[in-house]
């Protein structure tokens, strides 16, 4: 038998959970408690990337139901929560869930990601974080850089101290060890 006093309890549990979670206690438990680890981890991420977090359980919730794509969710070929624009923060204007090969793709079409022309080959990886901006060359990771012009002086002087040959690491010769001590 419900009291008077376990209703306003359940009540005021419930308040709470909205107000912190924007969803009802019930919506929440229903959730689980991988999701709600999933949400944590998303939101901790941003806060170490220094990008601001705007989204409630409840809307990152709903973002994930709505795309249908919760079970193919993960590192690697599986699906995951970028931002539209990386200059703004994870909001539910902001947000797409989709592959890192959809979301490098986006970022290089906006001009966020890998520079084209004289600067092709560097990256912004992460906004924010100390060494965010990678430099490439013909296939060579050569650092992560605190600045894109770091990243640019490093290729340059790779590109120089290498007399400009443009090498893939698929056309370098390979070494071959000896087998047997008669070779």
């Amino acid at each position: 038998m419900n009291t008077p006093s376990k209703i306003s309890y359940q009540s005021s549990l419930n308040a709470r959970t909205i107000e912190k979670y924007g969803i009802t206690r019930d919506e929440w438990k229903a959730i689980g408690t991988e999701a709600r680890n999933l949400y944590r981890q998303n939101r901790n991420y941003a806060a170490k990337i220094l990008v601001p977090w705007e989204l409630t359980l409840g809307q990152w919730w709903k973002i994930w139901q709505d795309s249908g794509k919760w079970e193919e969710r993960g590192r690697g070929t599986g699906y995951g929560l970028t931002r539209i624009d990386t200059t703004k923060p994870f909001s539910v204007d902001n947000v797409v869930i989709e592959t890192a090969q959809e979301s490098m793709r986006h970022r290089r079409l906006a001009g966020t990601g890998a520079k084209n022309g004289s600067r092709a080959g560097i990256y912004l990886t992460f906004p924010g974080i100390r060494k965010g901006w990678i430099a490439r060359h013909a296939g060579k990771h050569l650092g992560y850089f605190e600045s894109e012009e770091l990243a640019t002086q490093a290729k340059q002087e790779y590109i120089n101290n290498n007399n400009n040959k443009k090498v893939s690491p698929h056309e370098q010769p390979k070494i071959r060890r000896r087998t047997s001590k008669n070779s």
